[in-house]
């Protein structure tokens, strides 16, 4: 009897069912300094599923102050639900995907999380109902690995270099749309942006020649739906360096009119100058 047990017992424990996940939501900090800011880089590391959505919280120590949170470099381009945080539940919550796959057998940078703690020590950041979604055509929703990440934030000073950012933004796309879901059916702008140093900070629309710049998501609802006006925007990063582009189809014949017109006056200058020059030759 008790050798067939022990048989017995050794079968189900190498059948048994293992837990499985189909990614593993990670967290990297970068080192953190009592009183300045840090970093953590949130990624997803599929394994074995082809997923193309991701959905879930992370909890915040109370001693930790959330700064600003980025998705520059963001491998999502949708965002249901950008990466905001609470202070009543002292939560990040987001939502996100890409009309792509995200693979596996890579990591995908999912946003940065920016942070500030004024006493050294250890603080946990727990992840929580972190969710994905297979690339099926029906959303599949399968729960994903979450480890807990241990932050020590010390005395010592990260040097000034290391955190100095001098490239703009780049990659920088805005284009219009349109989805009976959003926005009352509205016409949109949407956009987008990479940036490898400190992270996108903010977009920022500019709605006609004389309008100021104003701070919006990565969606912009258009104020007139004929759309004469031009409509530039511009990603700005976690120090200030700025990238602009011009919204494609905004502006009409007028804003490339503008163009053509200032071409041929500078076509004209240089014609008129090298006359000039001639004359004094002569």
């Amino acid at each position: 009897m008790k050798p067939f047990f022990l048989f017995a017992l050794i079968s189900l424990t190498v059948l048994a069912p293992t837990m499985v996940h189909a990614a593993v939501l990670q967290m990297v900090p970068s080192p953190a300094t009592e009183g300045q800011e840090f970093s953590v880089r949130v990624q997803l590391l599929p394994e074995g599923e082809a997923l193309n959505a991701v959905e879930g919280n992370i909890h915040i120590p109370e001693d930790l102050q959330v700064t600003r949170i980025s998705t520059g470099g963001s491998a999502l381009t949708l965002w249901p639900a950008q990466p905001a945080f609470s202070h009543a539940s002292g939560e990040i919550s987001f939502a996100g995907g890409t009309p792509d796959v995200l693979s596996s057998g890579a990591s995908a940078q999912l946003f940065t999380i920016y942070l500030k703690g004024d006493t050294q020590g250890s603080y946990k950041i727990t992840p929580e109902d972190i969710a994905v979604f297979r690339a099926d055509g029906t959303g599949t929703r399968i729960s994903a690995s979450a480890p807990v990440v241990s932050i020590a934030l010390g005395t010592e000073v990260v040097p000034a270099e290391n955190l100095t950012d001098r490239s703009a933004p780049y990659d920088v796309t805005a284009a219009i749309g349109t989805d009976p879901s959003l926005f009352d059916g509205a016409p949109f702008v949407y956009v987008y942006g990479r940036d490898e140093g400190t992270g996108i900070a903010s977009y920022q629309v500019k709605d006609g020649w004389f309008a100021r710049y104003q701070t919006v998501g990565q969606y912009y609802v258009l104020t007139a739906p004929q759309n004469t006006q031009p409509i530039w925007v511009r990603a700005v990063d976690g120090v200030g360096n700025i990238r602009a582009v011009h919204v494609p189809h905004t502006g009409g014949v007028l804003y490339y009119g503008v163009f053509v017109l200032a071409a041929l006056l500078m076509i004209l200058l240089v014609l008129l100058a090298v006359r000039y020059r001639k004359r004094l030759i002569s």
